[in-house]
């Protein structure tokens, strides 16, 4: 049984957690009313603490910069960020950890209605009423998106050597398939057709 002093120590120190991410990720709201019409340049370096923001990533090492370039409209808003940077990933083959480069660009176009939505991958509503947006969210999408499906060392030789070993003990060298008879007179049939 979990007494109250315990209970209390857990919830103060989420709460204070808490606090402190919240606090970290205002960097990325951008208050876009108070903003001449125009466009507007921003940047932001991302590190393992932005990543450490965010439940379940599997991005913790990094170093990445994102330039922005926000476009300030009266009907929309329209932000082009641009991700260049390293990060540290897993190899799929060695289990190692190894820096990644990553590089890419995305559009994210916001419209004004009436309730918070997302409409397509790129594409946006925020209420009429908003004065701010938080791009953090978006930012830790597109930095993911941007990370390879495959991650291996460019080189075998790169990759843990007794990981390695252990893979070439236990890999199937060449597979002899034993054909099935049943198939023989489907065979012979395509083969009469011709």
């Amino acid at each position: 049984m979990v007494d109250k002093f315990s209970f209390l120590l857990y919830f103060c120190n989420l709460f204070f957690l808490t606090t402190i991410i919240l606090n970290y990720l205002n960097e990325y709201t951008i208050p876009f009313r108070s903003l001449n019409e125009g466009h507007h340049q921003y940047e932001f370096k991302i590190d393992k603490l932005f990543f450490a923001c965010f439940e379940g990533s599997e991005l913790n090492k990094s170093d990445v910069l994102v330039k922005l370039d926000f476009e300030n409209a009266s009907s929309f808003l329209c932000f082009d960020i641009d991700i260049s940077g390293k990060v540290e990933v897993i190899c799929d083959r060695c289990l190692d950890e190894f820096d990644i480069t990553i590089k890419g660009n995305h559009k994210l176009y916001v419209r004004f209605g009436e309730t918070n939505e997302e409409q397509a991958d790129d594409v946006i509503v925020i209420p009429q009423s908003e004065t701010s947006i938080n791009i953090a969210k978006y930012i830790y999408e597109y930095v993911h998106l941007n990370v390879p499906y495959r991650r291996v060392h460019e080189s075998r030789k790169d990759c843990n050597s007794e990981t390695i070993k252990k893979l070439e003990e236990v890999e199937v060298k060449e597979v002899h398939e034993v054909p099935d008879p049943r198939w023989d007179k489907l065979k012979d049939l395509l083969t009469k057709n011709d």
